[in-house]
């Protein structure tokens, strides 16, 4: 992950911190993206959710407001948020 850059950082720093967690992230985020291209539509929705139960537990990990809303609308979770129709929750 090299350097962290400004917009992306929190979300560095927290997969760092969480490898797992945010490999988990990433993995159900782009497995939702293969099931969209073979028309599995219905399965990349749950993943998609899934994704953003992981991206919700950990912008909880951040202790100021600000930091979790900067996290949350990081274009990586707009992203998936998007995906769903839907926008990420105002902390």
């Amino acid at each position: 992950m090299g350097g962290c850059r400004t917009g992306i950082g929190d979300r560095c720093r927290l997969g760092r911190s969480h490898p797992d967690s945010a490999s988990r992230m990433d993995g159900q985020a782009e497995l939702a993206k293969a099931l969209i291209q073979s028309g599995r539509d219905k399965e990349a929705e749950t993943h998609y959710t899934k994704a953003t139960q992981i991206l919700e537990s950990l912008a909880a990990m951040l202790q100021q407001p600000r930091m979790r809303q900067h996290f949350l609308q990081a274009p990586p979770a707009w992203e998936i948020y998007n995906a769903l129709g839907h926008r990420p929750p105002a902390v």
